[in-house]
């Protein structure tokens, strides 16, 4: 199995995706959709993707212009492939690869990179921590003040709201969907008009 890179300078590359299971990428159309309402935030943004299995999300966003991802993945198959699809598409400079369950990735992350400009988490679907990982992930201040939280989950079911964050917007495609997350007060943030 594999999934391609959809636009940027990794157009075309087809990465690697380990048969693992529970291992769902997200489909190059619902990277294509989210990647357009990511658009203007994209260049130069640092990327952090959770649960990052292949690394599709995060290698497009670098493949856009993020001028650097961090990637966060707890089964060691899979982070092998990882590093090789970043290799692939020569981004092992501007990727790194964290190798750990979320709890322990997240704190050390937390503590040595700057806060993000998009964070993308693609948990299993219907799991049942999303919110417990999207509050850890604002309690260890890993957003930076105009950045913005995704979550990739199932189209039926919605992501539980956590204090003092705010829906933006909601985008589905297909069985799958996209909630975008900021500090409540940060809703000029991805106008939904753009």
């Amino acid at each position: 199995m594999s999934v391609r890179i959809i636009a940027g300078k990794a157009k075309g590359r087809r990465l690697k995706v380990h048969q693992v299971a529970g291992l769902r990428p997200t489909s190059d159309r619902a990277r294509e959709t989210l990647f357009n309402v990511l658009a203007p935030q994209i260049s130069n943004a640092r990327f952090l993707d959770m649960f990052a299995g292949s690394g599709a999300v995060g290698i497009e966003a670098l493949s856009r212009g993020a001028s650097a991802a961090v990637f966060i993945e707890q089964d060691e198959r899979v982070v092998k492939e990882l590093e090789a699809n970043l290799e692939l598409c020569c981004f092992s400079v501007l990727g790194r690869v964290v190798h750990g369950s979320w709890q322990d990735a997240l704190r050390r992350v937390g503590s040595t990179e700057d806060p993000f400009d998009i964070i993308f988490l693609d948990p299993p679907y219907d799991w049942v921590d999303t919110h417990t990982c999207v509050a850890a992930v604002f309690d260890h201040a890993m957003v930076n003040a105009n950045g913005v939280l995704i979550v990739e989950h199932r189209s039926t079911r919605d992501v539980k709201l956590v204090a003092g964050l705010e829906l933006l917007r909601q985008i589905s495609v297909g069985d799958t969907a996209f909630s975008i997350f900021a500090a409540r007060g940060n809703v000029e943030i991805l106008d939904p008009k753009q």
